[in-house]
């Protein structure tokens, strides 16, 4: 469909704990509302999903019928006697789980990659909350995500019954989330400051291509940074992992080596060397914002304020450094922001360019 309205990380996780806690109160599966999140691979839908799950208390269960058989998906057939009656029926499916007092959320992830036999068997699933004759446990939801046929990655068509029991959301990568991820989850912090240069390169899908960046292969990245490789060995890392970035991404890390310590400028910030090239700009505002706390906050802002003539209202510099130091802090923001006096002085002196 053209002009499809598309959904961040954050807005879809927000209507699929909606989802939950109608579904929670629904008495006949029938009226559950069952979710498929689509959109680029490797654009965190999983994740997406998990996170609403955990947020609304629910075990999380993924799984992918694909990687299964027809006949495993859908429980093994066995011959039983019954009554003198010969009869095939079906095994309990390996992947139900054994019922618990606890919701459980079911992801059946990688759909689009479904055979005509695989997706007879998810209709009775999403339609009835059963296989055969082998129901779901009670307190179960269940959830789909699935790339799209444009992206030419082992893409089905679905039958259409199946596709019209199913609301769709359509999910792309926000930088804002991803980078807020990043540096909640302590990625080094080159990888932040540099999709903040280039959001181009946040999520770039081209068939084609053996890899490409996207916020799943940021996060590979991020592991591959913790290793101890020899320079030609990372090289060739990074472009297995980013693709066409990684060469913009090699030059803005020489960049990111060649700035300002950031723990000698909090600790002598009137006399710590300034950086002059804007790319490092961007690199050491990140940096400061990562390791900055309440009481080296006042030391932060003197410190960036040498590098340009002051106008009386925060810079881009002070603003994406303290927006780096608020994502960092999370939950924790605003109760620092309102107990510490330099961080409130600033907010209501010279953070006005500051977006909240």
């Amino acid at each position: 469909m053209e002009n499809q309205i598309k959904l961040d990380f954050s807005q879809s996780e927000t209507f699929l704990q909606s989802v939950i806690k109608s579904n929670k109160k629904q008495e006949n599966f029938r009226d559950h509302i069952i979710v498929i999140l689509e959109g680029d691979p490797g654009n965190a839908k999983t994740a997406c999903v998990e996170s609403a799950s955990i947020n609304e208390g629910c075990r999380f269960v993924q799984y992918v019928p694909a990687q299964d058989t027809p006949e495993w998906a859908g429980g093994i057939p066995v011959v039983t006697e019954q009554n003198g009656v010969t009869q095939a029926v079906n095994c309990r499916p390996n992947w139900f789980r054994e019922p618990v007092d606890e919701w459980t959320v079911y992801l059946l992830d990688e759909v689009h990659l479904l055979s005509m036999m695989h997706s007879g068997i998810l209709q009775q699933l999403v339609y009835e909350g059963r296989i055969g004759n082998h129901h779901l446990p009670e307190r179960s939801i269940v959830v789909l995500a699935a790339n799209g046929q444009r992206h030419r990655a082992g893409a089905n068509p679905m039958p259409t019954p199946l596709r019209l029991r199913l609301t769709w959301i359509y999910m792309q990568a926000s930088l804002d989330t991803v980078i807020d991820y990043q540096i909640q989850n302590g990625f080094k912090p080159v990888i932040p400051a540099f999709l903040k240069r280039f959001p181009e390169y946040l999520n770039i899908f081209e068939k084609n291509a053996n890899s490409n960046p996207n916020p799943r292969s940021w996060k590979k990245l991020n592991t591959i940074l913790s290793m101890e490789l020899p320079k030609e060995v990372m090289f060739a890392a990074t472009q297995g992992t980013i693709g066409e970035a990684y060469l913009d991404f090699i030059a803005f890390q020489k960049q990111w080596e060649r700035m300002p310590d950031p723990v000698e400028a909090l600790r002598y910030p009137k006399k710590c060397r300034i950086p002059f090239d804007q790319d490092v700009m961007f690199s050491m505002s990140a940096a400061l914002g990562y390791i900055v706390d309440p009481e080296s906050f006042n030391n932060m802002i003197t410190y960036i304020k040498r590098w340009g003539e002051d106008s009386g209202i925060a810079s881009e510099w002070e603003v994406f450094a303290v927006r780096a130091y608020k994502q960092k802090e999370g939950r924790k923001w605003e109760m620092q922001s309102d107990r510490y006096s330099d961080i409130k002085e600033w907010f209501e002196n010279r953070g006005i360019a500051l977006i909240n």
